[in-house]
């Protein structure tokens, strides 16, 4: 192959190049570093010569990690962002920062660019350096000009370009913004207020403290029927207490002179209850507004958005038309069964809530469809929701299910489609009784600018940016789809306290007018008359704080 690229180099440079790269591997892999150097060298010179941008930055990626020099891990990531704007795919072009997301977490681990990095793990459709509008004009003349396009790449990556570690403009100023990044060695907190920006770093116990309280959550709902619960409450209190202690002091110091807190955790840090941290005040959620936020970008566009609630959505418990209370799918796979009961208390939460909430169009059980709930959407701007959730990308409605998976679909939603179960005459394939509703299925599904969403399901919290160039979670497909405000669940909920949640949010929310607000009520309401964190602590809000 080099003979023949000698010969005829625009044939057969990006052959000897991912030959090259291929070396590199088998050398770093042997420990022979300066060949496995060489040899990624070799590789990005070609890649560049043939204008293969994305295959160029990883051969640069890959030479960072030979040489660990951060010259090299930088031009790997303007080379990566510059092959996203280049590219004229549309729909998943943004799925190349999921395949290559180690640029940015290494930037973010050896301390280089972090809001920008950050932004980039968390918002789908942004770069950190790079924009469509920084050099728009470029662009089109490059995607159609070899020459020019070389040039422009020259340009940009001997360009001084100012790192985003600014305060936005209009920052509030009672409101401290929090990115949560789980590193190797250690826990990051980025934290951005209306006078700095900072790094606190703590040890990486606090992650597996934060992780011993979620099931100490987890496990009271397996206590339900404990009726001497004050033990669980104590230990979760004492927990929560040491766990607080354990961030760094500045950091502890920033959260209790701010009223407002906005926690934006990485992909490994979601499932942390940061709301239950206690300070020497109490319990975070209890004393201040807490929020979550997919990102600083998105989280601010939210900020001027006025709450609207003149119509109402409200599904509850959807089911087959069927006799069976409960219903266990299997998988083709070794995969877990899948389980799924009939929740009545989901049921009677619709039926009192219905009573007071404007304008309500109500779904109940086999009435409660896919197709349904997906053309109600848009019409309604309270969207309460009560009954199965899984993974926080997946909500369950009635079938049949009709169509094609979408593409790029995750093997775990695939699982649902493929699973059967046995009713004693016949196999019954999961698809003929449900419509699972996924965040890929309500990525184009506008909803009223300003509406709130309740996700009164299990797992609707998780939040995880998983590829593919879409918003993943469901809180933030609604809220990129115009949503203000999105209630949901860090954990699986059980039935007994749900109903008196949601009565006790609407309540205060007919009052207020304020979504935060009313969830710190319904949280201290619940509090005072039952009394586990169980009823209160496991709710959770992606929106505004005020």
């Amino acid at each position: 192959k080099k003979e023949l690229e000698d010969k005829y180099p625009e044939a057969y440079a990006t052959d000897v190049a991912l030959i090259f790269n291929n070396l590199g591997i088998l050398f770093r892999e042997t420990h022979n570093f300066s060949k496995a150097q060489k040899a990624y060298s070799e590789a990005m010179k070609r890649f560049k010569q043939a204008c293969r941008w994305l295959d160029m930055a990883g051969a640069a990626y890959n030479l960072w990690m030979v040489t660990h020099d951060r010259k090299t891990l930088e031009a790997s990531r303007r080379l990566l962002e510059i092959a996203i704007l280049l590219s004229e795919e549309e729909k998943y072009k943004y799925a190349l920062k999921r395949i290559n997301e180690e640029i940015y977490l290494d930037l973010i681990e050896n301390d280089m660019t972090s809001l920008g990095a950050f932004e980039a793990l968390r918002d789908p459709r942004l770069l950190s350096l790079l924009s469509i509008r920084d050099i728009q004009q470029e662009l089109d003349k490059a995607q159609k000009d070899i020459k020019f396009q070389e040039s422009l790449v020259e340009n940009v990556m001997g360009r001084e370009i100012p790192y985003l570690e600014s305060i936005p403009p209009d920052f509030p100023d009672n409101l401290l913004f929090i990115y949560v990044h789980n590193l190797q060695d250690r826990m990051l907190f980025f934290i951005i207020d209306n006078e700095a920006i900072k790094k606190f770093t703590c040890r990486k116990a606090f992650f597996d403290t934060g992780m011993r309280v979620i099931y100490l959550l987890m496990f009271q709902s397996m206590t339900a029927d404990n009726s001497h619960p004050s033990h669980d409450v104590e230990k979760f209190d004492e927990f929560t207490s040491k766990w607080f202690e354990m961030l760094p002091q500045g950091l502890k110091d920033r959260i209790c002179e701010k009223d407002h807190i906005a926690f934006s955790p990485d992909g490994a840090s979601f499932h942390l209850p940061l709301e239950t941290m206690q300070t020497h005040e109490g319990t975070l959620c209890l004393e201040k507004t807490v929020v979550r936020a997919a990102g600083l970008n998105q989280f601010l566009s939210l900020l001027p958005m006025k709450p609207s609630f003149d119509s109402s959505l409200m599904v509850g418990n959807p089911w087959p038309q069927c006799e069976e209370e409960k219903m266990i799918y299997s998988p083709p796979s070794d995969s877990k069964k899948i389980i799924l009961s009939s929740l009545i208390d989901s049921e009677e939460e619709i039926l009192a809530l219905r009573k007071n909430l404007p304008n309500p169009r109500v779904l109940l059980k086999q009435d409660a469809t896919g197709e349904t709930f997906l053309s109600e959407i848009s019409r309604h701007s309270i969207i309460h929701f009560s009954g199965h959730g899984s993974m926080g990308r997946i909500l369950f409605l009635a079938g049949p299910y009709h169509g094609f998976s979408p593409p790029f679909e995750p093997q775990e939603f695939s699982t649902f489609r493929k699973a059967e179960r046995n009713d004693g005459r016949k196999i019954i394939n999961m698809m003929e009784e449900w419509h699972p509703v996924t965040d890929l299925d309500l990525y184009d599904v506008p909803v009223k600018k300003g509406a709130l969403v309740f996700l009164h399901a299990c797992e609707t919290g998780w939040l995880e940016y998983v590829g593919g160039g879409k918003y993943q979670g469901l809180p933030a497909v609604f809220l990129k789809n115009g949503a203000q405000s999105v209630i949901s669940s860090l954990i699986p909920l059980i039935d007994e306290h749900s109903k008196d949640f949601s009565c006790h949010f609407y309540d205060a929310l007919l009052n207020t007018h304020s979504p935060i607000e009313s969830l710190k009520r319904a949280r201290i309401a619940m509090k005072e008359a039952h009394g586990p964190h169980l009823s209160w602590a496991p709710y959770i809000h992606y929106g505004p704080p005020v």
